[in-house]
């Protein structure tokens, strides 16, 4: 999963989906978690299946079984991000969306650093966690 996809899951989802963060799911979207703890790649969904059958929270190769994606997809009852948005981030849902058939759980980029999110971001890890939106080509800035 590329930096930019865990990224966005990190500032716009991980205010919930960390320990003790507010959410109830068990996974974990901090940048700083790896993969391969983050309980989502190939992990059934806890709560709603929206109809779908043999899904799971992010299904490597199968865009159409992964949760997630459809959350992002969708607005309304189940959309995520849950709070101050009422449009479909486009952007991020293509983003995603690529990804998934790319993602076998044995080539997930587990480098992600604090050092290195602290570089990426300019101002320290603690500045990243703000929402940010790919609605154009530019990186977000602090």
């Amino acid at each position: 999963m590329t930096l930019r996809v865990r990224s966005y899951l990190h500032s716009n989802c991980a205010q919930c989906h960390v320990n003790a963060g507010g959410g109830n799911a068990q996974i974990q979207l901090d940048i700083a978690t790896n993969l391969d703890k983050a309980k989502l790649i190939d992990v059934a969904p806890l709560h709603d299946k929206f109809g779908k059958t043999d899904v799971r929270l992010v299904a490597p190769g199968s865009p159409e079984r992964s949760i997630l994606l459809h959350r992002l997809s969708i607005r309304g009852r189940g959309q995520m991000p849950q709070l101050a948005t009422t449009i479909v981030d486009q952007r991020a849902v293509d983003l995603v969306r690529h990804q998934l058939p790319r993602l076998e759980t044995g080539e997930i980029d587990q480098r992600i650093t604090t050092q290195r999110l602290g570089k990426l971001c300019r101002l320290g890890p603690a500045m990243c966690t703000r929402r940010v939106r790919f609605s154009d080509s530019r990186s977000p800035s602090p």
